[in-house]
């Protein structure tokens, strides 16, 4: 197995219960890992577990590293069992990690108490996390970016960028946009001024270039459409591999700016969806 987006990380948290949705992240981990040395850490934090319910955690999770040792000779595999708020323990255990990868359960599954940490980690995490879909099965597509006309934060790129070279995958950047509000100036009205939509391409061109000076050895295509931002992009991210998202952050608290359009593609995505500080 060749190295993948991993060879820049050297501590891995997977955060999971030995559930349907842990399994799905420990999956994208043995999928990415590679071949090379790693440190990988199970984090249990549930709280309020009684004995019984621990102790089959404790069950699931030695036997989950087993299988990690297995597959990744290489890798030290340790496990943790946090107690308290598992909110709480996770972002503290992001705070020492360099990736953090956690399942989800679908909105309709799994325990109530559980749906939402998948989209609070994602919120609060200090490092970048991957939240992998209860069922995903794994996937050779693209992988895309979200982006807007103007910018890819360099974070944002170097992650989509790194992961989509060593998977030898193409590099998509995906736009979004919508026509201005009633009452506003359509500058498409004036056959002086350049169009929304020409603009709006001539920009993503613009991003297009720039992501292939960053990875010369890449391919990369953009998509633009216009229409409603989250069933737009999850149609072109519908073949990914990997939709890779920004992450704006306030400076005081290091609490996040997280957008309803965040929250949605994180609780709708098919595919495995990178949350990037």
């Amino acid at each position: 197995m060749s190295a993948t987006v991993l060879t820049e990380f050297e501590s891995i948290v997977i955060a999971t219960d030995g559930g349907s949705a842990g399994r799905a992240a420990l999956r994208w981990v043995l999928v990415h890992a590679g071949d090379r040395p790693v440190c990988i850490e199970l984090v249990s934090a549930m709280a309020d577990e009684d004995a019984e319910t621990r102790a089959e955690q404790e069950r699931l999770l030695r036997a989950a590293q087993q299988v990690l040792q297995v597959i990744l000779p290489l890798a030290e595999v340790t496990l943790t069992f946090a107690s308290g708020d598992p909110i709480e323990a996770l972002e503290r255990a992001s705070g020492l990690c360099d990736l953090m990868v956690i399942g989800s359960h679908h909105a309709s599954l799994g325990h109530p108490r559980r749906r939402g940490i998948p989209q609070r980690l994602a919120e609060l995490a200090r490092c970048p996390v991957v939240v992998v879909p209860g069922d995903w099965l794994g996937g050779r597509g693209p992988v895309v970016i979200g982006v807007t006309a103007d910018s890819i934060p360099p974070a944002v790129l170097a992650f989509g960028g790194r992961e989509a070279a060593d998977m030898g995958a193409t590099l998509r950047l995906a736009h979004v946009w919508n026509m201005p509000g009633v009452g506003a100036e359509d500058p498409s009205q004036d056959p002086g001024i350049e169009s929304i939509p020409e603009r709006q391409r001539r920009a993503l061109a613009r991003l297009d270039a720039v992501a292939t000076l960053a990875e010369p050895g890449i391919r990369v295509d953009s998509e633009l459409r216009q229409g409603a931002v989250v069933a737009s992009l999850l149609e072109m991210a519908a073949d990914a591999s990997l939709l890779v998202i920004g992450r704006a952050q306030r400076s005081i608290r290091l609490r996040t700016l997280f957008g309803s359009v965040s929250r949605e593609v994180l609780a709708t995505s098919p595919c495995p969806v990178a949350v990037i500080p």
